[in-house]
């Protein structure tokens, strides 16, 4: 929906971020009601943990922001450049977020898109939150609520289960486990898929240190009511738990330090990261609408069951061959941007079945989340629910207006172009 540009006030003489709608997005009502109900709910905390709004600017074509230059990265730009965080710098790092969003709370926001990604680090390694184009705030600050019932926002691992029916089925409790889940994330450097059945499914919490395992069990269990009630009854729990961790190991990167230049590996398209991790296909465009959804636990409209009675749903993922730059496409829902090209041509990849993630990779075995791809052959790979090996799932030769589509089966964990013979024949 926007790009965020390094920007210098000439009249205080200082840096600014500047957040701009993208032409498309600036066009649409909610979108920048979206941007503008941010903007209020930013500059109304006046938190020192949450990122500072200073102006907003709007006309017919344009709408955008004037924020805080935050430069240390945010926490999961860390996480995948060193590796899991040791336990006592991440339950350090999380107390003042906790702070933070329970500011938020006593406002009446909630959040709603918790995450690593969408906490950022100044210089000093302070904990800065961002992004709160979808939260749920309250009337008061003048925006329209544009969610309808049903329908789901947010990031699917991060996502209560309350949350994934609906985005108006939130509370406070909502964003604790998202922040359990963040925690999870920072300790583990991997996506915390389905925390909720951690009581039935041990599992779930392996490599996490025993003093943080009930912390956050508790606060991501499936009902609400058995969670955590506030940001600050987790922060009592954290707390608590924080005499009984390892000290920060000696030589331990600091938070909000330069990450090395090729830590985006290379991708200078907004909302692109490029990866030699078949896994790791996070980033702006990908985390807009689901770039990658557990497709076996998906909940929406356009669920149904498979004949075979294994949960069925049809996921596209729509990559841009040329200069143009697209968001992301899942689920029928699209955003799109371009650059300077007038046209834009497409490759899609359409998946039915129970494949858990979606990916392209390329001949040197870089994997492609949404987004700008150049011309040739791509493997597609599927993740299957509870493995930690993708499978083959196909080749697309990428190139203006190509197409596949492939079917999945969860039981037998593989995968096989619609129309191809697979091993049973069928």
């Amino acid at each position: 929906m926007a790009v965020v540009y390094r920007a210098f006030d000439e009249h205080l003489r200082v840096a600014r971020a500047v957040k701009l709608l993208v032409p498309a997005a600036a066009r649409l009502p909610e979108a920048r009601s979206r941007l503008e109900t941010e903007a209020r709910a930013m500059a109304t905390l006046a938190h020192p943990n949450v990122a500072a709004v200073y102006d907003i600017r709007k006309d017919d074509k344009e709408l955008f922001l004037v924020m805080e230059l935050i430069e240390g990265g945010t926490l999961w730009d860390w996480v995948r450049v060193h590796g899991p965080m040791p336990p006592r710098l991440a339950i350090q790092v999380m107390l003042p977020v906790l702070d933070a969003v329970g500011a938020a709370h006593e406002a009446g926001v909630i959040h709603r898109d918790l995450k690593p990604q969408n906490i950022m680090l100044s210089a000093g390694g302070e904990p800065k939150v961002t992004d709160f184009g979808i939260a749920h705030v309250q009337a008061s600050f003048g925006g329209t609520s544009y969610t309808r019932t049903g329908t789901v926002l947010g990031t699917w691992a991060f996502m209560a289960p309350e949350q994934r029916h609906s985005a108006r089925a939130v509370d406070e409790r909502s964003d604790v486990y998202a922040l359990g889940a963040t925690l999870y994330s920072l300790l583990t450097a991997e996506p915390p898929f389905d925390l909720f059945a951690a009581d039935r499914d041990a599992r779930l919490l392996a490599g996490i240190p025993q003093p943080l395992c009930d912390p956050i069990r508790t606060a991501t269990r499936y009902d609400p009511a058995q969670r955590y009630h506030s940001t600050g009854a987790l922060a009592e729990a954290l707390s608590a738990a924080l005499p009984a961790l390892d000290e920060v190991p000696d030589g331990t990167p600091r938070l909000g330090e330069a990450l090395p230049s090729s830590a985006d590996g290379g991708a200078a398209t907004a909302g692109l990261q490029q990866t030699t991790n078949p896994g790791d296909t996070d980033g702006p465009a990908a985390d807009l609408i689901y770039g990658r959804r557990r497709l076996d636990t998906a909940s929406l409209d356009d669920d149904a069951l498979a004949p075979s009675g294994e949960l069925s749903l049809l996921w596209k993922l729509v990559a841009t061959v040329g200069p143009a730059a697209i968001a992301a496409v899942a689920g029928g829902a699209v955003m799109l941007s371009r650059s300077q090209a007038e046209t834009i041509d497409t490759v899609e990849v359409l998946v039915t079945g129970a494949a858990a993630e979606v990916t392209l990779v390329d001949t040197a075995g870089a994997a492609w989340p949404p987004g700008m791809i150049a011309p040739g052959l791509y493997r597609i790979q599927a993740q299957f629910q509870g493995e930690d090996v993708p499978v083959d799932a196909g080749e697309l030769d990428a190139q203006a207006g190509a197409s596949i589509t492939i079917t999945c089966h969860a039981q037998e964990q593989r995968c096989a172009p619609e129309g191809a013979q697979d091993s049973t024949g069928s």
